[in-house]
């Protein structure tokens, strides 16, 4: 028997064939929504279900509510850029009027390098060269600006510590002193994620770009975790479409010792991955307002371990050496990932070791 191939587009074959699902792109699940829907399936009297319910009920309006705040900031910052009316680069820090402009950051999940949409099979058993991507998303003005981490050029060895304070505070910092409107007030919004963004260090960099001037106001918002739905995800999106079917073979810094700076000025936040609003002003230098959700009343904490702190934006931490490739991992991508390496790019994705 003879079968004949014949290719039609999805919208004919959905048509034909309505019974038959393709399973959508899924986002992070949240774990609180899954364990609450079982105990609302698990509930066996009255009593329980109406409580399961009311929990659940409970979660999901608090975190409607938090991405209503967040999307009624896009708003605010994209009306506010319509009036302003153009995009200034190279502006100097508080140098407008600009008081909604609204940033995203997060890090998308890691590429790999060689990269090819037609995967020769051994190159799955490998341990390809990692390279983290790093966005920072301006919504007013519909900008995504990305960082590309090599594997060896993060602060520690063979890819480590890529994802910690020093390393976002250092790409944040380069984004707002470059890519920044200058504006007097912004608002951010970023992953709930404790190592990365909801940690001390990063609450006292913010608190410090307002010490110093950089900032006259700076509000910080996390959404509810499982539901940090922010548009530099659909930017990140765009990104991995065109890397699915692209064929990459290579990759054509500066990191900041923040951390020990911050910490000898400014002390922990007790309890911070409680609240989800941090607010700095200038109005209260080395203080930050929190609150727990949007309709709490704020709460002043102070950060600053001295009233007497004088700092400067001109004085920055030192700068940290990146980790390198050690050589055990230089010797693994020389003989197990070079031969799937294309010849132009072999010597920058996997050079010849280097004998220490």
């Amino acid at each position: 028997m003879l079968y004949y191939q014949r290719s039609v587009e999805l919208s004919t074959f959905l048509q034909c064939v309505p019974h038959i699902k393709i399973a959508s792109p899924r986002t992070d699940v949240c774990p609180k929504c899954e364990f609450l829907r079982c105990d609302v399936i698990g509930a066996v009297s009255e009593e329980e279900k109406l409580t399961a319910l009311d929990d659940y009920k409970s979660h999901v309006e608090i975190s409607q509510a938090e991405h209503a705040v967040y999307r009624k900031c896009v708003h605010l910052a994209r009306e506010e850029q319509a009036v302003y009316g153009h995009r200034p680069f190279g502006s100097l820090p508080c140098s407008n009027g600009l008081a909604h402009v609204h940033y995203t950051f997060d890090f998308a999940q890691q590429l790999t390098l060689p990269h090819h949409s037609r995967q020769e099979g051994p190159l799955y058993f490998t341990s390809p060269r990692k390279v983290q991507l790093f966005g920072v998303c301006i919504e007013g003005s519909a900008e995504q600006y990305n960082y590309l981490i090599d594997e060896n050029n993060t602060i520690g060895t063979d890819g480590s510590q890529s994802h910690g304070p020093n390393t976002v505070i250092s790409m944040l910092h380069h984004a707002f002193q470059h890519y920044g409107f200058g504006e007097m007030a912004c608002h951010i919004h970023c992953d709930n994620c404790a190592g990365q963004n909801k940690n001390c260090y990063v609450m006292a960099y913010f608190c410090w770009r307002v010490m110093v001037g950089l900032h006259r106001e700076v509000t910080v918002r996390f959404q509810i975790p499982g539901h940090t739905k922010c548009l530099v995800d659909a930017g990140f999106a765009h990104i991995k479409k065109l890397y699915r079917r692209t064929d990459n073979d290579s990759l054509s810094d500066l990191w900041r010792d923040w951390k020990s700076l911050l910490a000898d000025e400014f002390c922990p936040i007790q309890g911070i991955r409680s609240y989800n609003h941090f607010r700095f002003s200038a109005l209260n230098p080395g203080v930050v307002f929190v609150k727990k959700i949007s309709e709490d009343d704020e709460r002043p904490i102070t950060l600053c371990r001295s009233p007497t702190a004088d700092f400067s934006s001109s004085t920055h931490p030192l700068v940290l050496a990146k980790g390198g490739l050690s050589s055990e991992r230089q010797r693994y991508l020389y003989k197990s990932l070079r031969p799937f390496v294309r010849e132009h790019a072999r010597d920058l994705t996997c050079p010849a070791p280097t004998e220490e």
